[in-house]
């Protein structure tokens, strides 16, 4: 896949020319919804028409009581007004904010925080984070090794899978490994495993069936036995870099 973006300009003899330009970091894009869009260095949040600005680019946002926004350095914890309660600085990799709960990742380490800043508890897994989530009961971490849950502090279960890059809990888990779903029982049983043909770059749950976002634009829903209920293309105005997770547009 290609490492280079590309923009139109309008050349001297007046003809459009396309050009491949390498992506900087300035151009990291996320978004919430549609409620809060996260571009370069800024959040803009659509129902209050405003923004903020940051010191350095936003590579995640988590959206609960709060929002918790994932930088280079730090991660910031900022109310729904804009305003910004607190910040710490650290090199997360992952990022979650659920309720009262402030999770984060650092190398292999867990982290739990309320959102007074006061911590709660850390944990250690077996390799590098790259997701978390949360609900009333379970801490999910979705670590290079595999997946693994927690109650509070204590491991509940864990399951060896590989590169586990998403996790989401539901009545269910869902897990992606870069192009395969793989849904889970709450208790740990493995329910389904289903490749697709591109990288899976979000999952979410719609009523009793899943969406599958995959890289380019398609969402596929399914049942969670598997059986493909509806296949439809989601129509972006910006362009993904080689990480899906990680998408860039020259302006907002």
């Amino acid at each position: 896949m290609s490492e280079t973006a590309v923009e139109n300009e309008i050349n001297e003899k007046g003809r459009l020319e396309i050009k491949q330009i390498k992506p900087k970091e300035e151009w990291v894009y996320c978004k919430y919804n549609k409620e809060y869009i996260c571009f370069e260095n800024f959040i803009y949040f659509e129902s209050e028409n405003i923004k903020v600005e940051l010191d350095e680019p936003i590579l995640a946002i988590s959206v609960s009581e709060n929002i918790l926004v994932r930088t280079k350095s730090k991660i910031v914890l900022l109310t729904k007004a804009g305003e910004i309660i607190w910040q710490k600085k650290v090199k997360a990799s992952a990022i979650c904010h659920y309720k009262n709960y402030i999770a984060f990742s650092k190398g292999k380490k867990l982290i739990v925080f309320d959102t007074t800043g006061n911590k709660i508890f850390s944990k250690k897994v077996k390799d590098k984070i790259n997701a978390i989530d949360i609900n009333d009961e379970y801490v999910l971490v979705g670590s290079r090794k595999g997946i693994h849950v927690f109650r509070g502090k204590e491991l509940v279960w864990e399951l060896m899978l590989g590169n586990v890059t998403l996790v989401r809990v539901g009545n269910v888990i869902l897990s992606a490994l870069e192009d395969e779903l793989v849904v889970i029982s709450l208790e740990g049983e493995l329910l389904l495993k289903k490749k697709f043909d591109s990288v899976i770059y979000n999952l979410d749950f719609e009523g009793d069936s899943i969406r599958v976002h995959l890289f380019g634009g398609h969402v596929i829903k399914l049942t969670l036995d598997g059986n493909i209920l509806e296949v439809y293309k989601e129509e972006y105005d910006f362009k993904f870099l080689p990480l899906p997770w990680i998408t860039v547009k020259r302006e907002l």
